[in-house]
């Protein structure tokens, strides 16, 4: 493999500008809740326990968080400020994060006349994402690795109407993601940079020879449902947590701890600002960030997402990843995604000072 920093330059005067405002403007949108007030509300969460299982009461993260309980005509849960919202759907594994949609590792259940949600989830992703000055403060933001998903023998998803095989749209997102990420002078790497067969696990091992502090693989999705569109952002399964996909996953495999669980926190915000630039920038059906437990998910030495950009076997999608400009426009919000995670993590750090 080429190590594209070789192919780096010095940014120009203008470029550097541009970089600059590029920065102030992931700073501002990099995910932070306003502060409460001292003695207003908790530090920290605080648990309910039930047989073997935590929990973590709604009203209890409404104090933490200085937020409003109220309850909507649908009967979901509604938390609330002038800022920002969460709206929970009871027993459901369903939730909305300041409009995004977010798939929890368990549904939100009644625990001694309460609503609440498990412990799992509220310390591995809301909590991080809520308050990723907390969890931030150790990581770096320097050194990024993108992943053009599949490539050589591996097409990938083929679109039946247009035969866009889905290794070359990866390829193409990827290399315009690289090369915003130059222009914002961030180094920026590749497990491939051509049409090249790696192996899943070849992929995280290439990945980790550098160090990085983000790893973001790029796929294009398929399935068997031609209306199904939108995009998808993955993190990993938490360590005794079912993936958002799947259905009566066996306990041997759902309560095993793989390498990746110790960047829980740091993926959680990152797959977070991620699937919130892909829809605010691109426009596209939210199908929420999800968790999954992906070969390049389980080794990733880092805070990882994995990206799916659109359905290949939606025609209409799949006429929009054979446009370059619509590539050009996920390229964009992925880009600015992983500028967005890197201010979080600088704000993280200045606020530890």
């Amino acid at each position: 493999m080429h190590c594209c920093g070789a192919k780096e330059r010095m940014l120009t005067r203008g470029a550097a500008l541009a970089a600059g405002r590029s920065l102030a403007l992931a700073l501002a949108l990099a995910p932070a809740w306003r502060a409460v007030p001292a003695g207003a509300a908790p530090r920290s969460l605080s648990y309910v326990q039930v047989g073997n299982q935590s929990y973590v009461r709604l009203s209890d993260m409404a104090r933490l968080y200085g937020l409003r309980v109220s309850g909507a005509a649908n009967g979901h849960v509604v938390l609330s400020s002038s800022y920002h919202s969460m709206i929970f759907e009871p027993d459901s594994r369903k939730m909305s994060l300041m409009d995004v949609q977010v798939w929890l590792q368990n549904p939100v259940s009644r625990v001694r006349g309460r609503w609440a949600v498990n412990r799992l989830d509220a310390e591995n992703t809301l909590d991080p994402i809520l308050r990723s000055y907390q969890y931030l403060r150790n990581r770096g933001a320097s050194v990024v690795v993108i992943d053009a998903g599949h490539g050589g023998k591996d097409g990938g998803a083929e679109s039946p109407a247009t035969g866009l095989l889905e290794k070359d749209a990866n390829l193409d997102i990827a290399l315009r993601v690289r090369a915003l990420l130059a222009r914002a002078d961030v180094r920026t790497l590749m497990t491939r940079e051509d049409d090249t067969f790696l192996e899943l696990e070849d992929r995280s091992a290439i990945a980790a020879r550098w160090s990085p502090d983000v790893f973001v693989s790029i796929h294009c999705n398929s399935g068997p449902d031609s209306e199904a569109e939108g995009v998808e952002t993955y993190i990993l399964s938490k360590a005794g947590g079912a993936s958002t996909n799947a259905r009566d996953q066996a306990p041997s495999t759902a309560y095993r701890t793989q390498p990746g669980n110790s960047h829980d926190a740091a993926s959680a915000v990152l797959g977070f600002v991620l699937q919130k630039r892909l829809l605010r920038d691109t426009g596209a059906e939210d199908r929420g960030l999800r968790h999954a437990r992906f070969a390049v998910l389980k080794d990733a030495p880092c805070a990882a997402a994995l990206v799916e950009c659109g359905f290949l076997s939606n025609r209409a999608e799949a006429l929009r990843l054979g446009d370059s400009a619509h590539r050009d426009r996920l390229a964009r919000a992925i880009a600015q995604g992983v500028l967005d995670y890197c201010a979080a993590v600088r704000k993280a750090q200045i606020s530890a000072r």
